[in-house]
């Protein structure tokens, strides 16, 4: 979403200049991508196994636990290098 939101708001403001857009997207987007690349989620939500679908499930279930998840991800996730675009270039 967040490459797609970039893309879009780079390619509005380019005036027509495509190859400009996507230096700026690589440009911005390069740290983004990095913080993303170093994890996986994808195991922990979507489990191969009944067993380990009870243990996620647990997880969630307990406040403690789902709070220090949200806690990380929101520390991993967020970041102000998404710049603000006009709604009108």
């Amino acid at each position: 979403m967040v490459g797609a939101y970039v893309l879009a708001g780079e390619l509005a403001v380019a005036d027509g200049d495509h190859q400009r857009a996507f230096r700026r997207y690589d440009a911005i987007m390069h740290d983004y991508a990095k913080i993303a690349r170093q994890g996986n989620a994808g195991v922990f939500l979507a489990p191969r196994s009944r067993w380990r679908i009870t243990a996620r499930d647990a997880l969630f279930r307990n406040r403690l636990m789902l709070e220090v998840m949200l806690n990380a991800t929101n520390r991993y996730a967020t970041t102000d290098a998404v710049p603000d675009y006009p709604l009108e270039p």
